[in-house]
């Protein structure tokens, strides 16, 4: 945000999406123009590069989305992308992307090769190395340069570093997960609904489901921990449910069971 949008400029985001880039928008004094969402949380991808003009720095754009879920194809990006102009920067943030059947290398190489004002934001905390808190940014060589420019001289440590260029290594473990998330996010899914709650579709390795407001209240009393997305910019009643191991999902669908027992 430092380096890409200055004061007074307008940046584009979701209404519904991961709350920061809300709050550095305001840190550094820019305007904010939100994408409404649906009803049934889906976005207007053609909405973004509509909502563009002459006061845009940035657009903000979170694939697949958090907290709802919700994935466009690059082809589909693509499409908005070149209706976008090259003055405006334009940050896709892939941070879920590891469990999509999109995260090929070539796709997103194509992407940056098409547009020079693309940068690509990922990290490693959502594929086993949360504690650590590494991201990375993936952009062609002239974008990168500006970002160094306000970049901190001890930005990371070795430690983390290592760690991470170890984890890249680890293909046969990075195709474990996804497998993993696939098959228990298929299951807590089924589970969910039999429970009669709205689970919406999810490319990443969390669930949105709608149920009451309080929820998390009465399952934190039974030790399980699920997030109220209100600071998403949501309504009470929505919380985004990480999948978790078979036996995390039994318990949670068994807590869930006990709970809406008691409601009625």
């Amino acid at each position: 945000m430092e380096a890409f949008v200055d004061k007074n400029q307008e940046v584009v985001i979701a209404d519904v999406t991961f709350s920061l880039y809300r709050l550095y928008s305001h840190i550094y004094d820019a305007a904010i123009k939100t994408i409404p969402i649906s009803d049934d949380l889906r976005l207007n991808l053609s909405a973004w590069a509509d909502s563009v003009d002459e006061k845009t720095g940035a657009v903000f754009l979170v694939n697949p989305n958090n907290p709802t879920g919700e994935f466009f194809s690059y082809e589909e990006l693509r499409k908005v992308f070149e209706k976008i102009p090259p003055r405006v920067g334009i940050f896709l943030d892939e941070a879920y992307i590891h469990y999509s059947d999109e995260s090929k290398i070539q796709g997103f190489k194509d992407l940056l090769i098409s547009f020079p004002n693309l940068f690509i934001l990922r990290t490693f905390s959502k594929v086993g190395l949360a504690g650590i808190r590494m991201g990375y940014g993936i952009a062609r060589p002239d974008l990168i340069s500006v970002m160094h420019k306000v970049r901190p001289p001890f930005n990371t440590n070795v430690y983390a570093q290592e760690l991470s260029i170890s984890l890249c290594r680890e293909k046969k473990y990075l195709r474990k997960i996804k497998k993993n998330n696939t098959i228990q996010k298929e299951s807590l899914s089924a589970g969910l609904k039999a429970l009669g709650l709205s689970v919406f579709p999810s490319e990443a390795n969390f669930l949105l489901i709608k149920s009451r407001p309080g929820l998390h209240i009465s399952l934190e009393k039974r030790g399980i921990l699920i997030r109220n997305a209100q600071s998403f910019g949501l309504s009470a009643d929505y919380y985004r449910i990480t999948i978790g191991t078979p036996l995390e999902n039994r318990k949670l669908l068994a807590a869930l069971g006990e709970v809406m027992q008691c409601d009625d």
